[in-house]
């Protein structure tokens, strides 16, 4: 860089005097546009792939949320039922009727949500299913003090179908008083 420097001071004079050749200046504005339009691609196509990793992150982070919310996941599954003293078949159980459940109870509530009547008669059948987790939720507490005892997983996989049963019914019936009137 140095030489370069030094041989631009040596021949300054002859650099102001002698102007550049025919087409010059056409050559370098082609050169320097040439230049701008790889720049130009380069930042929309970091753009395109900032925009396509964006996109890829966040349906990741999507699929794993939605998986752990319907306890589908099961890597985190089987750590939870492995430290909670409660077998893999009996949470299998517990997740299918809380599904089942949830299901019931959004039907339900579709079904009492157009008739006041409904909605407060279907009030204490919504506390009964809620006492009914909680009594579960008791059973799971002592079956971590008492892993694998059949009596306790036999009640618990009996409160998930009373709740069931319970809400199967009361569908069923609210379904017939509105298919008679």
């Amino acid at each position: 860089m140095k030489k370069l420097e030094d041989f631009i001071q040596q021949n300054r004079e002859a650099f102001d005097l002698e102007s550049p050749s025919d087409g010059h200046l056409e050559r370098f504005l082609e050169r320097l546009d040439q230049q701008s339009v790889v720049k130009t691609i380069r930042p929309a196509r970091r753009l395109i792939l900032s925009i396509a990793a964006t996109a890829l992150i966040l349906i990741s982070l999507g699929a794993v949320g939605y998986e752990m919310f319907t306890h589908r996941f099961t890597g985190w599954f089987i750590m939870s039922a492995g430290q909670s003293g409660i077998s893999a078949e009996l949470e299998d159980a517990i997740q299918y009727y809380d599904l089942k459940t949830n299901e019931q109870i959004a039907h339900l509530s579709s079904l009492t949500s157009a008739d006041r009547d409904l909605l407060q008669l279907s009030q204490p059948i919504l506390d009964e299913i809620r006492n009914l987790d909680a009594s579960t939720s008791e059973m799971k507490k002592q079956l971590q003090s008492d892993p694998g005892n059949e009596h306790i997983e036999s009640a618990i996989v009996q409160n998930q179908q009373m709740k069931q049963s319970i809400l199967s019914s009361v569908i069923n019936r609210i379904t017939e008083q509105q298919q008679s009137k």
